[in-house]
């Protein structure tokens, strides 16, 4: 009939080589996945599906919607679109584009990017615990944009809930702020308990955090001293311990402190089958990373199950587990790195 067509043409659009790894976009991608993606010819990337590059083009055309609703509704602050920067890391020249460049109240000029979400990643985001990948591009717009600010205006593609992911230099501490229905701003905390009824847009603010900006300039700087031969570590995983007890084998219940075996992993501290998470599930180059992952169904749910000795002796960074500290930290030094760079920055 008529989808086949359609899905035809997204399917021969899969088999493209990926672009360019050095975009800003891929501030907190895997260093080693960017790595295989620098070097096509050696590393053959998996084709992607039609339907993930249909959820693409969805996204692309609320990015174009939102653009239109921005230059009709906030024809004073939303200012330039399409502006390109960039950063400089060993001699690299790193672009991002800015979608527009508003001016907001009270923080002045602002990189904005337009972003469409999943059910879970909003809902993560509007709790604060925006993904590592995001905060990493993000501090990398208010770098490369050469201003204070960075704002994505993410957009819930299930139930058309607005929120403002704010960035900026002059921001102490994570916070989450939702409007009701009554026209009041409520304080949002991860407990709060919220139905989806009862409010519409919301606001969350990060501070700008100098050192995760130091993770991805070095992060670059080993995509573009790679070799197909030298590679950068994996900074994602198979899990070999058990998380719901944390190696130990039991876990202690919330409330009352009782001591209970772990049947998770049959009290061994360990995970019984590794399996690749996101983002290595989805990674096109993972049977270079993860040749002996299998796929497997759990019900419908596919999963990649890599035996424990392919795992076991794998240096894995994990340098992204630092999750969305309230306020910026020390900075984590990537293992395996001997040297660090300043990033130069081209303003607009």
């Amino acid at each position: 009939m008529l989808i086949e067509k359609v899905i035809d043409y997204y399917t021969e659009l899969g088999k493209k080589t990926p672009g360019n790894p050095f975009r800003l976009s891929n501030s907190g991608r895997c260093a080693r996945a960017l790595a295989y993606q620098r070097f096509p010819t050696a590393f053959k990337a998996e084709p992607m599906s039609a339907r993930v590059l249909m959820i693409l083009e969805e996204g692309k055309r609320v990015d174009k919607w939102l653009k239109e609703e921005f230059r009709k509704h906030c024809t004073k602050e939303w200012g330039r679109e399409e502006k390109e920067f960039y950063i400089v890391v060993d001699g690299v020249k790193i672009y991002g584009h800015a979608d527009g460049v508003p001016t907001l109240e009270r923080y002045g000029p602002t990189v904005a990017e337009l972003k469409s979400m999943s059910n879970f990643g909003f809902r993560n985001a509007l709790q604060g615990k925006t993904d590592y990948s995001y905060r990493c591009q993000l501090n990398s717009y208010v770098v490369g944009g050469g201003l204070n600010n960075a704002l994505w205006v993410c957009y819930r593609k299930e139930t058309s809930h607005l929120l403002e992911l704010f960035c900026s230099k002059k921001i102490a501490k994570v916070e989450t702020r939702i409007l009701t229905p009554s026209g009041g701003w409520l304080q949002f905390a991860p407990e709060t308990p919220i139905e989806d009824e009862e409010w519409q847009r919301a606001e969350v603010t990060h501070p700008f955090d100098p050192n995760l900006h130091q993770e991805v300039i070095e992060r670059f700087h080993q995509v573009i001293r790679s070799t197909p031969t030298k590679l950068p570590e994996r900074e994602y995983g198979p899990r070999l311990v058990c998380e719901k007890c944390e190696g130990k084998g039991f876990y202690l219940t919330e409330k009352r402190q009782i001591k209970k075996a772990c049947t998770a992993c049959n009290e061994t501290g360990k995970v019984l089958e590794p399996s690749l998470g996101f983002p290595c599930s989805h990674c096109r180059f993972k049977r270079y990373c993860w040749p002996q992952a299998k796929l497997k169904y759990e019900g419908k749910k596919p999963l990649w199950i890599v035996p424990r000795e392919a795992v076991k002796d794998v240096p894995i960074a994990h340098i992204h587990e630092e999750l969305n500290l309230q306020e910026p930290q020390g900075p984590m030094k990537n293992p395996g790195s001997e040297t660090s760079n300043e990033a130069e920055v081209e303003l607009f």
